[in-house]
């Protein structure tokens, strides 16, 4: 046979299939390795805001309870005692938290715990990308944007959202084969994605998730054929939102175990115990029994108080004039290592959310030019529906009322705050808390720009087969484009020391320092340069690479735009700084009669040197942090296993929050430091250092008395009445050299619970803590009257006494103490009180997770055997 005639040689195909797994995964291997890599090799962890303070040590507390053989569902170091399960950011039961239970040491748990969630991500756009009819490159180009574009880095930051962000896809792309072809198969899977994100600290993530889907039902549903009239139109649709509801329901099962305790536990939050806005469903309800209020119309026209829950909820609004940093990247300057971002000078700049927005110039330009081609099937049309509302969901604030209010400043009219409406009046986020019942529990609108990252990212992936395929004269807008881009870039760069004196001045930022306004300006023209140069080189490609290399090549160049564009996003610091016990030497002792004495320090406050405020430095993050976990900035302290009063937890206490404010008041502060059991209070002092003084009159952890003063209470589970705050102190006050006792509730109705002793001895009290949700205390000399506990009240805990001949006395009721305390009634003889966290919540949830769990895998075990059977 003839050489040159021979047919070429035929491949394996699980080669070709290696060959190609290993394409798909080279984007991610390239990026994650250029983000992620210096973290595992210099053993470091990333340190901007939440994730240094917040994260690390909350993990890592949660990780310690496991690893000790216990649930973790209290943590004793938050105040004086807090729910842990119960706040959803722990996510104590995620099933993936398991990656920090294996075989690795802690810190490098975490970070494999971060990067698998990245490759979540990626994985999971991918999928989806293929769902929706992209090509193999397409769908790579998709899952690099979407996982690597500044919002989703910018989640290293914030861990619980990444979780959220990393199941975003699955959630989206198993939602869309249940709105157009309802089974029980895609049904579990959109149940199980949205179990994880609930269970992994992300419910609103799934909240809007389900909200868009709901959505999608209605309007981008593939129709079925034979759809006759208006009526089976409805009918389609009805059972498309309800197998989408039912999913969701099924959710609810599969994770009880985490959104009953927090169902429970939120009840006492002082967010909504601060939620006064109202919805319209509540006007309407007012207005039909005549109760309106000026505040309910204020609310309903989106005019807000400064303070409350109502105005917060609307903060980390995303600004509509930082839109070009979508595709321009560094637009509004860097926010760190040092403080270059010049958009913070802006008069309607709010607080900053994501210190990145860049999706990617190719990203934008893919799918602006990939639109025109629409599918029949509804998939670009929803793709783009998606987009546009989780863009105009995360402005938040800039609603129609702050157009309003703009237009009429520029023309010196009616102030902002004489308009008949506030600025987020008219707005998409406006209308989510108005109109959607309980939306206004959440807040932060800029949550809703990831949504916008992966819509823009799957539009991208679909048009990627037609931006290879550009038009001469989409070519030569493109190139118009990007000469005046340059153009541009070079007369911002060339005049940027002018520019930015034209700013208006700007107070040093306590960590980061002085703004360099300069180096902000500059950082816009290079990334007005970058953003030319990739436009220059997709028409290189275009126009000249052959044909098969286009889409690579395109692909190449995403990553190659998203290095460069956010190397800075998400910086790290050495793992031992976490370890650092520098101030072991200033931290109270324990005690036999206090396990776990308490620091008190301003909630929010950095112990920052003046020299922070005169110049920046690349390595201020890191040299921050060094004085925050020195200084035990909240919540560093579950590190170091010392009580912190106040402390940061999601879901803050109203009852707790009223006592701890009092510590701001020159009179009651004594007294409530006292309560609190402070044996170190840390100051601020006038040269921004910390200033360490003891406190010897604090409380024990539990003591005995023989009698105390009860107060009228018509609510004793959910206590947030400031009045009845001010007179328990009041009452406490009065006993203040010595610990006193407030029970709230009927004294009538408890004057059997406790004998009040007759002859008054000292009773020696020793607190032991086993574990952090169990508290012994040991009698000696007992005499009937009242063991007050300091350890917050709360429903899930129960007492047992021991008597003196070994009878133990089960279900011992607790009352409220002290507003936020325990107290229990003893006897005569009585030598030991248990306390045991073990909240009803908790059991139910378990067992209904549980059994949802079962059933699920019996569910598809069965179905596993029998198609084996059936093909037999």
């Amino acid at each position: 046979m003839n050489k040159d005639n021979a047919p070429p040689p035929v491949r394996s195909p699980a080669l070709q299939r290696l060959k190609t797994c290993l394409g798909i995964a080279l984007p991610f291997l390239i990026l994650g390795g250029f983000f992620f890599g210096q973290a595992f090799v210099d053993q470091e962890h990333f340190v901007f805001r939440d994730a240094a303070h917040f994260y690390y040590p909350l993990f890592h507390e949660v990780t310690r309870q496991w690893k000790a053989g216990e649930v973790p569902l209290w943590s004793p170091y938050d105040g004086i005692g807090m729910p842990l399960a119960a706040d959803g950011t722990s996510s104590v039961f995620y099933p993936f938290k398991a990656i920090l239970l294996g075989p690795f040491d802690y810190d490098t748990g975490l970070r494999i715990y971060y990067v698998f969630h990245f490759l979540l991500a990626y994985a999971g756009t991918f999928v989806a990308a293929r769902t929706w009819k992209c090509s193999l490159f397409g769908a790579c180009l998709a899952a690099s944007a979407y996982t690597f574009c500044g919002p989703t880095l910018s989640y290293t930051c914030n861990l619980v959202f990444l979780v959220g962000a990393a199941w975003l896809p699955w959630v989206l792309v198993a939602g869309w084969h249940v709105f157009n072809k309802p089974c029980p198969r895609s049904m579990s899977l959109l149940a199980v994605c949205l179990g994880m994100m609930v269970l992994g600290g992300d419910p609103q993530a799934a909240f809007h998730c389900m909200l868009l889907l709901c959505l999608g039902a209605l309007f981008f549903a593939v129709p079925s054929a034979g759809l006759s009239d208006w009526k089976a139109w409805a009918r389609q649709r009805s059972v498309r939102l309800a197998a989408l509801l039912l999913a969701a329901s099924f959710a609810g099962l599969l994770s009880a175990i985490q959104v009953l305790p927090t169902a429970q536990w939120s009840q006492r939050s002082d967010r909504l115990a601060a939620q006064t806005s109202t919805n319209a469903y509540q006007f309407t309800a007012r207005w039909a029994t005549g109760e309106l209020t000026q505040r309910h119309w204020d609310d309903i026209r989106g005019i807000y108080p400064k303070t409350g829950h109502g105005r917060q909820s609307f903060d980390f609004s995303i600004s509509p004039w930082l839109l070009p940093e979508v595709f321009c990247s560094n637009f509004s300057g860097k926010f760190y290592p040092q403080r270059q971002r010049w958009a913070q000078i802006l008069p309607g700049e709010g607080r900053i959310w994501f210190p990145a927005l860049f999706v990617g110039t190719l990203t934008v330009l893919c799918a602006v030019v990939g639109f025109r081609c629409r599918s029949r099937g509804g998939i670009d049309q929803f793709m783009l529906a998606m987009t546009l509302f989780g863009l105009l969901a995360c402005f938040g604030w800039y609603g129609l009322g702050w157009i309003v209010g703009e237009v009429s400043y520029f023309f010196n009219g009616p102030t902002t705050d004489d308009l008949p409406v506030g600025s987020p009046f008219g707005g998409l986020y406006w209308f989510l808390v108005v109109f959607v019942p309980k939306y206004a529990a959440f807040r932060y609108p800029a949550k809703w720009y990831i949504v916008f990252c992966f819509g823009i990212s799957i539009l991208a992936g679909r048009g990627l087969p037609r931006a290879i395929r550009l038009s001469a004269t989409s070519k030569r807008r493109l190139l118009m484009l990007a000469i005046s881009s340059l153009l541009l870039g070079a007369a911002i760069y060339l005049n940027a020391a002018w520019i930015s004196t034209t700013l208006p001045t700007e107070p040093p930022d306590d960590l980061f320092g002085p703004l360099d306004a300069l180096a902000g300006i500059r950082d816009m023209a290079q990334g007005i340069f970058q953003m030319a140069a990739v436009i220059l080189l997709t028409l290189l490609i275009v126009g000249y690479a052959p044909k098969q290399w286009r889409p690579g090549l395109l692909v190449g160049l995403l990553i190659v735009d998203m290095a460069l564009a956010n190397a800075w996003v998400a910086p790290t610091a050495p793992q031992e700084v976490w370890k650092q016990n520098t101030a072991a030497n200033v931290l109270p002792k324990s005690t036999s009669d206090d396990p776990l004495p308490g620091v008190y320090r301003t909630r929010n406050l950095h112990f920052y040197p003046t020299s922070f405020d005169l110049k920046g430095s690349d390595d201020r993050q890191r040299e921050g942090l060094a004085i925050d976990r020195e200084n035990l900035y909240p919540r560093y302290q579950l590190i170091q296993n010392v009580r912190l009063a106040p402390s940061i937890t999601s879901i803050f206490p109203t009852d707790y929050q009223l006592v701890i404010s009092e510590a701001y008041s020159p009179q009651n502060r004594p007294l409530v430091l006292n309560l609190l059991g402070t044996r170190k209070i840390w100051d601020y002092g006038p040269d921004k250092v910390r200033v360490s003084t003891n406190n010897p009159d604090a409380w024990p952890a539990a003591w005995w008395r023989p009698n105390a003063t009860w107060i009228e209470a018509p609510d004793n589970t959910i206590p947030s009445q400031a009045s009845a705050t001010e007179q328990i102190l009041e009452e406490l006050r009065r006993n203040s050299s010595s610990p006193g006792g407030v029970l709230e509730g009927n004294p009538g109705e408890h004057a059997n619970d406790a004998q009040t002793a007759e002859d008054i001895r000292s009773v020696e009290v020793l607190c032991q803590r086993p574990r952090a949700g169990s508290i012994q205390i040991e009698l000696k000399d007992a005499q009937p009257g009242w063991l007050f506990i300091r350890e917050y009240f709360d429903d899930g805990w129960t007492c047992q006494v021991t008597q003196a001949d070994g009878i133990v006395r089960p279900a011992i009721p607790i009352y409220r103490a002290n507003r936020i305390m325990m107290a229990v009634p003893v006897e005569a003889g009585d030598t030991k009180v248990t306390l045991t966290y073990w909240p009803r919540s908790f059991v139910i949830g378990a067992v209904v997770s549980g059994l949802s769990w079962l059933a699920l895998i019996v569910l598809f075990a069965a179905k596993g055997v029998w198609a084996a059977f059936g093909r037999r």
